[in-house]
Parts: C-alpha cells; sequence; structure tokens
C-alpha cells in the first residue's frame, strides 16, 4: 500500500505542477529566441530520454535474468478479435479478484470527475462559471486525488486493505449522494456545495484505486498478468465509452442531471459489487 501510494503520488504531483511549470516557461522569451520556452520543453523531453535509459539498463544489470527472457507468444494471441475477447472475458471472469476488478470499472461511468470533459462542459455551458473558477476546481482535483495517497496507507494499517478500499468506496459514495443534493438546490450555494463534495469524493476513488490496485497486485499470478490486467483496462475504457453515449443521449445541459443521478448509481452498483466481493474473499487478504 505504501509503494503504490508513493508511486501513485508522484503522479498526481506531476499532473498537477507540470502543467503550471509549463505554462511558466511558454512566457520565457527574447528579441533573439521568442520562442524560448517553447525550446526549453522541447529540450527537457529530449534530456530526459537518457535518464529514462539509464533506469532501464540499471534494472537489467540488477536483473540480468530480464534480458535473457525469451517472450513466448500464446497461440490464443493468433486467434480473431471475437475469439480474443471471448477468452479473454473467460479469464477475467476466473479470477478471484473478478467482482472487485468490475466494481471499480464501474466508478468509470460517472461523469462527476473534476477533470472529465462532461461536467467541465456542463459548467462551462450550464452555470456560466469563469474558466478561472473551473481551472481551480480542475486543479483541486488533482490535489484532493493527492490527499488520498497520504490517508489510504494510514487507513490500510488501521482497518486492513479491504476495510480500507470499502470504507474508500462508501466515502465516495456519500459524497456523491450529498453532492447530488446540492446540484438540484441551485443557487450559488447549491453550486459550491456541488463542487466542494466532488472533490472531498476524490479522496474515496483515489484511495479504493489504490486498494482495486493491491488487490490485483496479490492475487493476479504473473502468468496471467498481462491479459487479465488488459481486459480489466478493456473494461474501463468501455466504461467511458459508454459515459460518453450516456452525454450523448441525455444531450442538453438541462438535463444534466439525469447524468448525475446516472453517476450517483453507477458508483452505488461499483460499492454493491465490492460488497459482494467481500463476502467471498475477505479471510485472503487479511
Amino acid at each position: 500500500a505504501d509503494f503504490n501510494a508513493k508511486i501513485r503520488r508522484i503522479d498526481l504531483a506531476t499532473e498537477v505542477g507540470a502543467p503550471v511549470l509549463a505554462g511558466l516557461l511558454l512566457f520565457l522569451k527574447t528579441d533573439s529566441l521568442p520562442l524560448l520556452g517553447f525550446w526549453l520543453i522541447a529540450g527537457w523531453n529530449i534530456l530526459s530520454f537518457f535518464p529514462e535509459l539509464w533506469l532501464i539498463h540499471s534494472v537489467l544489470k540488477d536483473n540480468p535474468s530480464l534480458a535473457e527472457e525469451k517472450i513466448l507468444v500464446p497461440e490464443v494471441y493468433r486467434q480473431n478479435f471475437l475469439n480474443q475477447l471471448l477468452t479473454g472475458w473467460r479469464a477475467f471472469a476466473r479470477e478471484p479478484a473478478a467482482l472487485a476488478m468490475l466494481a471499480y470499472s464501474f466508478l468509470w461511468l460517472s461523469a462527476l470527475s473534476p477533470h472529465g470533459v462532461l461536467l467541465t462542459s456542463f459548467l462551462k455551458d450550464g452555470w456560466q462559471l469563469p474558466e478561472w473558477e473551473i481551472g481551480i476546481f480542475r486543479g483541486l482535483g488533482a490535489v484532493f486525488g493527492l490527499a488520498a495517497t497520504f490517508l489510504f496507507p494510514i487507513l490500510v494499517r488501521k482497518t486492513g486493505l479491504i476495510g480500507g478500499s470499502r470504507n474508500c468506496l462508501w466515502f465516495q459514495a456519500a459524497t456523491l449522494l450529498l453532492a447530488m443534493g446540492f446540484f438540484f438546490l441551485g443557487e450559488r450555494v447549491g453550486q459550491l456545495g456541488f463542487l466542494l463534495l466532488i472533490l472531498f469524493s476524490r479522496i474515496g476513488l483515489y484511495g479504493f484505486g489504490l486498494g482495486e490496485m493491491e488487490i490485483r497486485q496479490r492475487s493476479i499470478l504473473p502468468g496471467s498478468r498481462g491479459r487479465v490486467n488488459g481486459f480489466a483496462h478493456a473494461l474501463n475504457n468501455v466504461g467511458t465509452l459508454s459515459l460518453f453515449v450516456v452525454g450523448i443521449l441525455v444531450g442538453s445541459a438541462s438535463a444534466f442531471g439525469l447524468l448525475v443521478a446516472f453517476s450517483c448509481a453507477a458508483v452505488l452498483v461499483a460499492a454493491a459489487l465490492f460488497q459482494r466481493w467481500i463476502k467471498f474473499n475477505n479471510e485472503s487478504f487479511k
């Protein structure tokens, strides 16, 4: 839990800091070099290749067997797309953590994300919030997610992996249900309450994401990890695609409340699926 949280912390800190740093660099210019900031960013990307190359070499140096390992392509990868999909589903369904992974996939059906295209579009077109306010809201989404990387390891030490993951998921569900209440309240107070509770829900979302990641790490056998994790990732993408389809069907900003209710229902389904998984797998992860 600590290691996963640290990796996620680096990711989120970069998500918050890198756009700010890049934006400031783009303002740098001189009379002779009007694109100085652009060239600094380009140079940074080129130079970053070398430490990345060094890291790969250091991994191979510490683990020489990785350089000698031969990759065998299973026969299943030579099948057509439909057969691969069916085979992937069977492999996924056999995994002890299948329901936990499916629960996480349902969270991708929620439009209530500070970084989500649908919510951002509604805030701009429906509520007509100024861009600086939307920008702060989106940035704080990553900050609240960053807070989860500090809180989740503490929660795991106190309540265990299963208990910590469950508490995070139900915390997300509770905050989003309250956010829905504020959404329909209307007025400025309703807007602020809605946005604030969505930010707090990110703590639950990112906390559960860390828990689900560790559950997969501890339960999926090494020989099956690529196929099972790939299928789980595909399910998440299907959730995102399905959300966009629902957004198209909802259509106008005035009907965004339907999407809010749909998002809350998806998170509740995720919590119910995870509770179902806990019933049969709690002993294995204590």
